[in-house]
C-alpha cells in the first residue's frame, strides 16, 4: 500500500461507512478521509477519528506491513476485549461487534466533563 494523500479531516456531507469498524460515520459528523494505492488501485479509506486514535494507540499498524484492514482492526479490538476482562466474562461471542468496540474505546478514551 502506498499513500497518495495522507489523512485529512473531513466534515460528511452524506453517511459513509468506516473502513475500520463497519458502522456508520453520519452527515455532518467529522472523519479522516485518504487516498491509497495498492495492486494498481486507487481506493479512498475513511474511518471515524476514534477508530484511528485506537489504532495508534493500540500500535495496530506496528505488525500491519501493508496497513490495518477491517478484518485486522475487528481482530485486535476483540482480542484488547479480552484482555481487559481478566474475569473471563466478557468474550466476543457473547457480545456483538459494536458493543465490545464501544467498552475498548470507552477504557482507553474516558469521557471526563
Amino acid at each position: 500500500m502506498n499513500t497518495i494523500k495522507g489523512p485529512s479531516r473531513v466534515i460528511a456531507r452524506k453517511a459513509h461507512k468506516c473502513n475500520f469498524c463497519d458502522e456508520k460515520i453520519l452527515a455532518g459528523e467529522t472523519y479522516l478521509k485518504s487516498t491509497h494505492t495498492y495492486d494498481g488501485e486507487i481506493y479512498t479509506w475513511k474511518s471515524h477519528q476514534l477508530c484511528d486514535q485506537i489504532v495508534d494507540k493500540l500500535r495496530m499498524f506496528d505488525n500491519c506491513d501493508e496497513g490495518v484492514t477491517m478484518d485486522d482492526f475487528m481482530e485486535e479490538i476483540k482480542n484488547e476485549y479480552t484482555n481487559l476482562d481478566p474475569e473471563g466474562d466478557k468474550t466476543p461471542a457473547k457480545a456483538k461487534f459494536k458493543e465490545i468496540l464501544d467498552f475498548v474505546l470507552d477504557h482507553h478514551f474516558p469521557i471526563k466533563f
